[in-house]
């Protein structure tokens, strides 16, 4: 248990320390969304789901609706293309992704939260580029090599 008077004084209020913590895992998509990542790897095509019950498109997928709680089955394809709804300028490489994701690009870029064509929900990535707005259609840039992984997807482009 942390009892900070029983700490000395000089050790009481210390300040943060800048670090990487790393933590090796495994992360299984499930059947649900290994169906959607595999769309997206050899079709180049974004799936979303539908709830069955009030008819909410989840992008990302989920299997269940966050609404109703009703188990959800069915993949429908979305965009490709969206709209940023939301979005703030990068102006900083981070050394670690830099070392650890050669598809990471280079700053300035953006990170977006787009809304896909015949999606309900938002979801994250970047887009090229600075110039971005409110409401400006983007369009996926396909990575060449794919691993059925969001990153599929390099970026988004201003259509």
């Amino acid at each position: 248990m942390f009892i900070p008077e029983k700490l000395p004084v000089d050790k009481k209020y210390c300040g943060g320390k800048r670090g990487l913590m790393s933590i090796p895992y495994r992360y299984y998509a499930g059947l649900f969304l290994s169906k959607a990542l595999i769309a997206l790897r050899d079709e180049k095509k974004i799936l979303a789901s539908r709830c069955p019950r009030c008819g909410k498109v989840f992008m990302p997928p989920r299997s269940r609706c966050e609404r109703d709680f009703a188990k959800i089955t069915e993949l429908i394809s979305v965009g490709p293309g969206g709209v940023v709804e939301e979005f703030t300028v990068v102006n900083y490489d981070e050394p670690y992704f830099m070392e650890k994701c050669e598809k990471m690009m280079k700053a300035p870029f953006t990170m977006a939260l787009i809304k896909l064509d015949g999606a309900d929900t938002k979801f994250l990535h970047r887009v090229k580029g600075t110039d971005i707005k409110h409401g400006d259609r983007v369009a996926p840039k396909w990575a060449d090599e794919r691993s059925a992984a969001i990153t599929d997807i390099e970026w988004f482009e201003k259509a």
